[in-house]
């Protein structure tokens, strides 16, 4: 019960003080009266949302998704093909020194600079996207894979190669379980890479309906209310995202208590 009232307190504590800060923002921006095109007041950013849902159209709601949707696609092959690559890296070391450098380069370069590249090699559709954000995002997964089964003891693989265990077995019975922690707390940090990678990825795109083209759109245009109103969507859902992963890691931790240790 006491934990219970703890949780409650926590989550009016966090209301409150977004509502002081959403106050403050407010009476700053009456106060020094400016104009909208350069900060509009909470109100407005409110009233903007509430009639794009009231029309029932939910244009930034829907562009939101959207982003959303190739964002998680990205994801998802991101962790799987991480995961596989990691795997395959510590297997064959050879693998690792040829290909760790390229990898990392494409750490190195920032994504509005290196997207319009890999776009022109390889075309402005949906595809080049998700790669876009593959690209950027798989990096972690393949290190951490890699560096956590490197790190195992040897006599974990002396245990198994002493039962002429298969490589699948090491595989399904050593290596994923003893990445898994690792690996989830991985997966948190790229659930905001992954959507900010999408959002990016479309500038230099033919993909239409995504929210950050739109962005950048009603930024050119002048409409700010929109602009501030897109990225409240935007932190919604990455937020919804994150909390997401964060009962999956609890529920996973739960099942498989070895996880902890």
């Amino acid at each position: 019960m006491k934990k219970k009232n703890r949780k409650i307190l926590s989550y009016l504590i966090k209301i409150s003080l977004i509502l002081i800060l959403l106050f403050i923002w407010e009476q700053i921006v009456i106060s020094f009266e400016i104009p909208k095109r350069i900060l509009p007041k909470p109100s407005q950013i409110i009233d903007y949302l509430s009639s794009d849902f009231s029309s029932g159209k939910y244009t930034l709601l829907i562009k939101t998704l959207l982003s959303f949707r190739d964002a998680l696609i990205g994801f998802s092959i991101s962790v799987i093909l991480g995961t596989l690559l990691g795997i395959i890296f510590h297997q064959f070391k050879i693998l690792k020194t040829i290909f760790s450098p390229f990898i990392l380069i494409s750490q190195l370069l920032p994504v509005p600079a290196f997207a319009p590249v890999v776009a022109a090699l390889l075309g402005y559709g949906f595809e080049t996207k998700i790669i876009i954000i593959v690209l950027f995002t798989i990096f972690p997964v393949i290190v951490t894979v890699e560096s956590t089964i490197s790190s195992l003891s040897a006599n974990y693989f002396a245990l198994f190669s002493s039962y002429n265990a298969k490589k699948i077995e090491v595989i399904k019975k050593l290596f994923l379980p003893s990445i898994l922690p690792d690996l989830i707390t991985t997966m948190k940090i790229l659930t905001t890479a992954s959507i900010v990678t999408s959002i990016i990825a479309e500038l230099p795109l033919t993909v239409s309906g995504g929210i950050g083209k739109d962005i950048y759109n009603s930024f050119n245009n002048q409409i700010t209310t929109r602009v501030w109103a897109s990225l409240v969507m935007l932190c919604t859902v990455s937020i919804l995202f994150f909390k997401s992963m964060l009962e999956i890691e609890k529920t996973i931790i739960n099942k498989y208590r070895y996880a902890k240790e």
